[in-house]
């Protein structure tokens, strides 16, 4: 084993500069001299932020060297000497108390350790993206109520958050307070329909949404930019209706509409979507650049060949309608709006 502390600070330059990501972030962890010294690295680091609200709070980081080597660092409470919360317990709340468990797994081997730390959540939250200069949680998933609301309020204060996901049957009970906790973000992501509630969030200013399960008269009051729908619940009939309307002016925020899928009847006609809808062919030879679907960060393009061009009557916008069959049954319907 290497001395690192004894090395020339020339010396341990080269040696953490060429350390995997992970590794890196572990010594940073370990000792604060480390910490220093990877910060004064500048070289760049750009990995995954993830949270888990579950059994215990669930932070998962994966690294740019390897998508199979990653970080995690699960926090819970140890009152009861469980992980998890038992049947008539309170909800937790993060304390300096907390126990920590550290653990990088890279491919089929983990090293890790658990122990009482002398600090909360947020402060190995606020370490994680001190240590490689991160801006934000990439991602933050709601998947179990288990946690008081106000101690992961304060626990997330002031810290940016990209993407909210929400899945299980158990946080929709609290489904609104859960949108008043987490700071404010641009993505959301929804694994059921609560109903009303869910209507309420459909209106705000998400730039994009990826959903499950969508009423079609819920389709028309979505603000967002885009719009990923898994489900077979539309039809083609609904899909024909959809454009007629975006036609007179519905939806105007949209850039990308994806719908997977729609079942086509033994007795209908895919092109029946654009039944009544003048429309321009493109041929398939075609290419367009069209900006990727922001759930793919970085932002790239896709390139979009051939597919139907439509126009709006209200303001001339150009919007491109790709239709791509999935066996006899089943059709991805995609709806791009071009910029002016």
């Amino acid at each position: 084993m290497i001395p690192l502390l004894r090395l020339p600070k020339r010396a341990l330059d080269i040696v953490l500069r060429n350390l995997t990501t992970m590794n890196q972030y572990l010594l940073a962890i370990y000792d604060d001299c480390f910490k220093s010294e990877i910060k004064s690295l500048t070289i760049g680091i750009d990995f995954t932020f993830k949270i888990i609200v579950s059994d215990v709070f669930f932070m998962y980081i994966v690294g740019p060297d390897d998508a199979w080597s990653y970080l995690d660092i699960i926090i819970y409470n140890n009152e009861s000497g469980s992980v998890a919360r038992k049947e008539g317990e309170p909800k937790r709340s993060f304390t300096e108390n907390d126990r920590i468990s550290v653990m990088y797994r890279d491919y089929d081997w983990d090293y890790g350790w658990s122990y009482n730390p002398q600090g909360n959540a947020r402060q190995w939250i606020l370490l994680i993206m001190e240590v490689f200069n991160l801006k934000k949680i990439d991602n933050l998933h709601y998947g179990m109520d288990n946690w008081c609301f106000d101690s992961v309020k304060e626990m997330l204060k002031g810290i940016p958050l990209e993407t909210l996901e929400i899945s299980e049957e158990e946080p929709l009970r609290n489904y609104e307070q859960i949108l008043k906790t987490v700071p404010p973000c641009s993505h959301f992501v929804q694994e059921t329909n609560p109903g009303e509630k869910f209507r309420r969030v459909l209106i705000q200013n998400f730039e994009s949404m990826r959903v499950s399960l969508l009423n079609f008269s819920e389709l028309f009051i979505i603000n967002s930019k885009f719009l990923s729908i898994s489900e077979r619940k539309f039809t083609i009939k609904n899909m024909n209706t959809f454009l007629k309307l975006w036609r007179k002016g519905s939806n105007p925020n949209a850039k990308h509409f994806s719908i997977r899928s729609i079942p086509i009847p033994a007795n209908d006609d895919v092109m029946n979507i654009l039944k009544g809808i003048p429309y321009e062919t493109i041929p398939d030879a075609v290419e367009r650049s069209f900006l990727k679907f922001i759930y793919s960060p970085p932002v790239k393009y896709e390139k979009i060949q051939g597919g139907y061009d439509i126009k709006r009557m209200t303001d001339g916008r150009k919007a491109t309608v790709k239709l791509e069959r999935r066996w006899e049954s089943n059709l991805y319907f995609d709806f791009f709006v071009w910029d002016e």
